[in-house]
């Protein structure tokens, strides 16, 4: 992955645990492929993919979920997640 500074991850990592919790949840459960997840937490984000930890009752389980094509520019971060979220 084609690291992103932190003071661009920060915020939209905040924005998405906060404001679109359950949006955040509906992509670790299907793009990540953790069908019992009970939470999820994004923790990093670049170019190539969202990086996750998805909570379920066995434990956390940490998931790279890439984005295709990769992303061109930063402002592009937000409406892909939530379409992810949605697909």
């Amino acid at each position: 992955m084609s690291k992103w500074p932190k003071e661009l991850q920060t915020p939209l990592c905040d924005y998405m645990n906060e404001a679109q919790a359950e949006a955040l949840l509906s992509l670790v459960k299907k793009q990540g492929d953790q069908k019992d997840a009970l939470k999820a937490q994004m923790v990093g984000i670049d170019a190539d993919g969202v990086r996750v930890v998805a909570y379920t009752m066995h434990g956390e389980e940490r998931l790279v979920i890439p984005f295709k094509p990769s992303l061109t520019h930063y402002e592009e971060a937000r409406e892909r997640l939530l379409a992810l979220a949605t697909q």
